[in-house]
């Protein structure tokens, strides 16, 4: 195991507390106070802005209408913009004639930018034919919300 030499301050906990120590400089005199005046050292010690950051933490937490709003929550991996990814199989030569569809269309007027929007017209085209043909061109009552089967289709 190699030795660790303890006395000496970890450069991203320093740059750490000179930050919560402008923050919280900042905070309680205001954005001209965030400047270090002229001759004036640029951040407290490190052992000083580490007990600042954690004061400031513990005893004097921001009101809550100076909390900092929550990041945005991150989207499920494999959703864009509102979008869902779907992996279904079909047909190799299905697939190479879509992809062969859309990249020769691609440039027209008419055609797609993407092959996930050729890919998501033709599936709406297809949903909205099923519901005309089976439930008098509504949309159909949402499945059960659980796992999807795979394997061999029933009856087959």
């Amino acid at each position: 195991m190699p030795d660790t030499d303890d006395s000496k301050p970890d450069p991203s906990a320093a740059r750490r507390g000179r930050l919560a120590a402008r923050w919280n400089q900042s905070q309680a005199s205001g954005p001209a106070a965030a400047e270090p005046a002229a001759g004036e050292s640029e951040a407290p010690t490190h052992e000083e802005s580490k007990e600042d950051a954690v004061r400031s933490a513990v005893i004097d937490p921001p009101a809550p209408s100076e909390q900092p709003a929550e990041p945005p929550k991150r989207q499920p991996r494999g959703t864009v913009a509102g979008k869902e990814k779907l992996q279904p199989y079909v047909a190799a030569d299905v697939a190479e004639r879509a992809r062969n569809a859309w990249w020769r269309t691609r440039s027209h007027d008419d055609g797609y930018e993407t092959f996930s929007d050729l890919i998501e017209a033709a599936i709406a085209e297809k949903v909205a034919e099923l519901e005309a043909r089976f439930n008098e061109g509504r949309p159909f009552d949402p499945r059960p919300r659980k796992k999807l089967s795979s394997g061999r289709p029933v009856g087959r």
